[in-house]
């Protein structure tokens, strides 16, 4: 198959972006013939794939410029992979030349949802649908609220009847709501182990991600200052929070071998959160390393965070599991060796590739959705 994908970006600072670049990766070493069109970024010379940068992909509103080159593209290919393309322009053009072989991976809630994620301002989660009354509490100024959800439903109506793809059962419930056609649910899998990260010493809590407010960093902060900072709190990521994170030890964003090594020698990852997170991919990275994780459970999060994790509801919860887990090294130990099998045996490379090969042969064979018609609005 001769497989276009196509991203807003090229960045290799989000689980979901580097979930992308793995599937580019997998793909292409099934003997497809693979292309990555993004946006923006600009990505490292060892791809083993040709990669090309069109502006459009990356336009947040409808933008038309590029048009024309990205027309010209999508005919040299038989399908299309779609992730956080937001053009509407450029959807539409997609899916005009691909009708029945665009599969879109739907990991961001701004396709769908013109609030913040799925969120309402209270912290609960939002089961509505996407109406001007029933947005209100969201987007409290009339002009921008219309403006906003004009512009998400443009982009509902150009992908309405393509294939769908999400990460979890939550985002399938809100993509359904939307008015898209039922979405496969193919998570993202663990990376292989890696022999460097063996046999190391253990030390320190680790949080990770943007350091923004529907990220909820500061709970984790507070949880471990209120601890008495048994061990360091390593921060690796950017964000508007960062200065408020007095104490902690700052990263920066890592590249993702160093991320990854930064997790296997922690005692835990602390990951909270205030939003309908779409998975929460750190959380599964650190699984895979054995490295416990104290998380609040919300959103995509419930599919993963099961064996290897103390889910807690409350700030003060988060600090007694820091302590805990401070205090008996050892049943960390063995709550992240729970987690790391049970995580390679859930979430494997080779299943995940599969579930995305079949699909997409499928949609080639024009069975994209033989059993689910298009929902109305």
């Amino acid at each position: 198959m001769r497989i276009l994908i196509l991203t807003d970006r090229w960045s290799d600072r989000g689980g979901a972006d580097l979930h992308l670049q793995d599937v580019a990766n997998g793909l292409h070493a099934r003997g497809h013939s693979v292309t990555f069109a993004f946006g923006s970024g600009s990505p490292p010379d060892q791809i083993p794939f040709p990669t090309i940068k069109l502006r459009t992909l990356a336009r947040m509103i409808a933008h038309n410029r590029g048009l024309d080159r990205l027309s010209t593209l999508l005919k040299q290919h038989d399908l299309a992979m779609v992730q956080n393309v937001m053009n509407p322009l450029a959807l539409g053009r997609i899916t005009t030349h691909h009708p029945d072989t665009t599969m879109v991976t739907i990991q961001d809630h701004r396709l769908f949802c013109p609030g913040p994620g799925r969120t309402l301002p209270d912290g609960s989660a939002c089961t509505s649908p996407m109406e001007d009354s029933t947005c209100t509490n969201c987007l409290p100024d009339a002009t921008y609220r219309a403006k906003t959800l004009a512009l998400t439903q443009a982009r509902i109506n150009a992908l309405r009847n393509s294939a769908t793809m999400v990460l979890s059962h939550n985002m399938a419930l809100g993509v359904e709501q939307a008015g898209f056609n039922t979405p496969s649910i193919i998570p993202p899998w663990v990376p292989e182990p890696r022999s460097h990260l063996a046999n190391h010493v253990r030390d320190g809590f680790v949080l990770g991600g943007r350091l923004v407010h529907h990220k909820a960093p500061m709970i984790a902060w507070r949880a471990w200052d209120e601890a008495g900072r048994p061990q360091p709190l390593f921060v690796a990521g950017e964000g508007p929070l960062k200065k408020k994170l007095e104490g902690s030890v700052q990263l920066g964003w890592l590249p993702r071998v160093r991320w990854q090594q930064r997790i296997a020698q922690s005692t835990a990852l602390l990951f909270p959160t205030r939003w309908q997170e779409p998975f929460g991919i750190v959380g599964l990275e650190a699984l895979a390393v054995g490295t416990p994780v104290v998380v609040i459970r919300r959103g995509g999060i419930e599919d993963w965070a099961q064996e290897g994790c103390i889910v807690v509801d409350t700030e003060a919860q988060m600090r007694d599991a820091i302590l805990l887990l401070h205090q008996e090294p050892r049943y960390a130990q063995e709550l992240g060796a729970k987690g790391q099998e049970w995580a390679h045996k859930a979430f494997s490379a080779q299943t995940a590739l599969n579930k995305i090969e079949a699909k997409c042969l499928e949609m080639m064979q024009g069975r994209a959705h033989p059993n689910t018609p298009p929902k109305q609005s």
